[in-house]
């Protein structure tokens, strides 16, 4: 297993998974022993891009995305997902406020950002995310580089957007 991560071809596959502090992990992908503040830094030398499943529960602070990027070689990528302020309170049509400000404060200086993840609530994710996705659009001209991918758990599996036009 490779120690550190090398840049990837342009059509390259990023693996990694949804957590990279998982405590199980402990003695097989991490060194039996390592301390909770190591493993991003562990984990990212053995894969190649993790979910932030972190940011759906409370937005980190600036200095801990700083820091982030710091721990991590530059080809690493973070896919973050968007607050539950955002995708569980109302209607999506009025959280471009909040996205905005998460997208902002998620950037990082080189780029390493991937696609966002938007996990809708099952009852909101039929009703207004047309309205919020059109929006979105419209509304990311200064954040090119981002993209938007969103999913939604349902009791019936992952719900699929509506083809684009």
């Amino acid at each position: 297993m490779p120690t550190h991560c090398t840049p990837p071809p342009p059509a390259a596959f990023f693996i990694g998974c949804a957590v990279w502090g998982y405590k199980g992990w402990l003695g097989t992908l991490f060194p039996a022993g390592s301390k909770q503040p190591d493993l991003l830094r562990l984990y990212s030398r053995r894969l190649t891009t993790v979910e932030g499943n972190t940011t759906f529960y409370a937005t980190p602070t600036r200095e801990t995305v700083r820091r982030w990027e710091q721990e991590t070689p530059p080809d690493f990528r973070f896919c973050w997902k968007l607050p539950r302020s955002v995708s569980h309170s109302g209607s999506l049509s009025r959280q471009f406020g909040l996205t905005l400000a998460f997208v902002e404060r998620m950037a990082m200086a080189d780029q390493r950002t991937a696609p966002f993840f938007l996990q809708l609530h099952r009852v909101t994710a039929h009703s207004s995310s047309p309205i919020w996705r059109a929006g979105w659009r419209r509304g990311q001209r200064s954040y090119s580089p981002i993209r938007l991918r969103w999913r939604c758990a349902t009791r019936r599996g992952m719900l699929r957007p509506p083809k684009q036009p």
